[in-house]
């Protein structure tokens, strides 16, 4: 975290105006409008200026991943990977 602060000041880019909790709500909220099964355990990265999800992390397959927009909230890319 204290690089992308670093990284974040030499590019003047702002800090996430959404927390590590609202990313993770909204990714749930995505994933239930879609109808799409949210399953444990999840891993949510912090990017520059990004959020990014990945359900059911200790599989390959069955996951969802999300990015999110770290200033808006907005979804920018949502993808299920089938098993």
């Amino acid at each position: 975290m204290m690089l992308l602060s670093i990284i974040r000041k030499l590019f003047r880019i702002g800090p996430p105006a959404i927390t590590r909790a609202h990313a993770l709500q909204l990714a749930r909220q995505a994933c239930r409008q879609r109808g799409w099964e949210w399953e444990e355990p999840v891993l949510v990265r912090e990017g520059l200026k990004t959020w990014r999800v990945w359900t059911n992390a200790d599989c390959a397959g069955g996951n969802v991943s999300i990015v999110i927009d770290a200033r808006s909230g907005a979804i920018l890319l949502i993808g299920r990977i089938e098993r």
